[in-house]
């Protein structure tokens, strides 16, 4: 385990401090045996290698591989759903008032169980980061996973059986309750430093975005039939990924133990949120959650009509989706292996994360405007350049939950975190669904207003980040990866 005396009182550093306090690692890699046996107090992984790195990649691998073919799936079967069995914008039909009025009755439905999902998951986030602290970080991610599944298996019977689309919604909400990225991000808090996380959450979020170039690949195989059943079993293999290859971060609290434990957990939670009351005390910590709640919520919005929109204006099925797809992923994961680093040296953080707010515009602006499909590919390659500041933002983050790498408290943190980052999948799918359909109406017929409201977001988000201290976007020196 990463062992880091740091000065308690001292204020949350976003990169380690010349002259400061000396910190000592103590790093054993396990054989590739010992994955599934092996504890943190015994064995800490170094960073990128053993010691259960690899089986996280595959998890999140075979996780977000599952989550983009859902994705794919979905309008599809929603269309067809309330289209009454038949999809009315395959084809000629797109655009017309059949396929309008399935689209809209569609993304109300996804967007009210959205909605449920983020009211849910805001109130749950310091809940389960002192669940995570007392079973631990493995346990959780194996139930958050399970809890994945179940949304799976209602999908296969909605595919199969013809059962109604509410059941796969409403094991949605199952699903929010332990959210894979938070037992992701919690696993990297506790095996990495605070130098080395801009790295590792730069290929965390470049091996979320290999299943964009896989998932066309699967789609040329699949149809609205097996792809619901192939989902399914990648979400199996990574239950089994979870539960035989990552190591336990801490022993798991005996039944006896979890009550009184949650209870101290309680009663310390006034000094474990010190760095929580840092955010909304300090100028600069404001502008950083500022930024975190805007992009989030222009993120989560385009997320949730991204695969709609170009239904509607092109009449694109899962098929015709999987090549936008590709380019989209495929320019963010070359951007994240190739481009953060040099950006970085090249124009500090602070110019980092600008340049990707103006690439978002621009790539935005793509949207709002492309004529025919060949054009969304152009647009879909400066998205990828506007996903480059998501690992440094990351990383600030997990640096201001977990300043000095201490264990305690880093849990309790990670979780307001995610509830504050909840709040975007609240107000995004709600914000950008109002909008798209009120613009599918007839009388106001205009489906690039969604792509003209994440504009008018990018650019506060620009104009904020401007008032970012440059002393506050240091960057530190960063452990490779390898």
């Amino acid at each position: 385990q990463v062992l880091e005396a740091g000065q308690p009182e001292a204020p949350l550093p976003l990169k380690s401090e010349a002259g400061g306090a000396a910190r000592t690692e103590a790093v054993v890699a396990p054989t590739l045996g010992s994955f599934a046996s092996s504890s943190m107090e015994e064995a800490a992984p170094r960073c990128c290698g053993r010691g259960g790195w690899p089986a996280l990649w595959l998890v999140v691998l075979l996780d977000t591989v599952g989550n983009i073919l859902t994705g794919l799936i979905l309008p599809d079967l929603g269309t067809s759903y309330f289209g009454g069995g038949v999809d009315p914008c395959a084809g000629v039909g797109r655009s017309t008032p059949a396929c309008d009025v399935a689209i809209s009755q569609f993304t109300s439905v996804s967007a009210t169980f959205s909605m449920l999902c983020a009211i849910l998951h805001i109130g749950s986030g310091p809940l389960l980061g002192m669940v995570a602290g007392i079973v631990g970080t493995k346990c959780m991610m194996a139930l958050s996973i399970l809890f994945q599944m179940v949304s799976a298996v209602a999908l296969v019977g909605v595919s199969w059986a013809g059962t109604s689309i509410y059941y796969y919604f409403g094991a949605t909400v199952l699903a929010t309750i332990v959210p894979p990225g938070f037992t992701y991000g919690l696993w990297v808090v506790e095996n990495t430093s605070p130098n080395s996380r801009s790295v590792v959450y730069a290929r965390l979020t470049a091996a979320s975005s290999i299943e964009g170039i896989i998932a066309p690949l699967a789609t040329q195989f699949l149809n609205h039939s097996n792809a619901p059943a192939v989902v399914m079993l990648f979400r199996l293999a990574s239950v089994i990924s979870v539960i035989c290859c990552i190591p336990k971060n801490r022993p798991a609290a005996r039944m006896q133990e979890i009550l009184p434990g949650a209870m101290r957990s309680c009663i310390s939670a006034h000094s474990q949120l010190g760095s929580i009351a840092k955010l909304f005390s300090q100028r600069s910590y404001r502008l950083v959650m500022f930024l975190v709640l805007l992009g989030g919520t222009a993120g989560a919005g385009v997320a949730s009509i991204y695969f709609v929109t170009l239904k509607e204006k092109f009449g694109m099925d899962m098929q015709g989706l999987a090549p936008v797809l590709t380019m989209v992923t495929l320019s963010s994961l070359l951007c994240q292996l190739l481009l953060v680093k040099p950006l970085e040296g090249l124009f500090g953080l602070k110019g980092t994360i600008l340049f990707s707010f103006a690439a978002s515009t621009v790539s935005c602006m793509g949207y709002a405007c492309a004529p025919s499909v060949h054009f969304v590919y152009f647009a879909a390659l400066s998205g990828g350049l506007g996903s480059i500041a998501f690992p440094i933002v990351g990383a600030l983050l997990a640096n201001l939950a977990a300043p000095d790498g201490e264990a305690g408290g880093v849990a309790v943190t990670m979780g307001m975190l995610q509830s504050i980052g909840s709040v975007t999948s609240l107000t995004g799918p709600l914000l950008f669904n109002a909008v798209f359909s009120f613009f599918l109406q007839p009388s106001h017929h205009f489906t690039g207003a969604v792509w003209v409201f994440s504009i008018l977001l990018e650019v506060v988000g620009f104009a904020l980040a401007t008032r970012l201290p440059t002393t506050m976007l240091v960057s530190g020196d960063s452990v490779a990866c390898s």
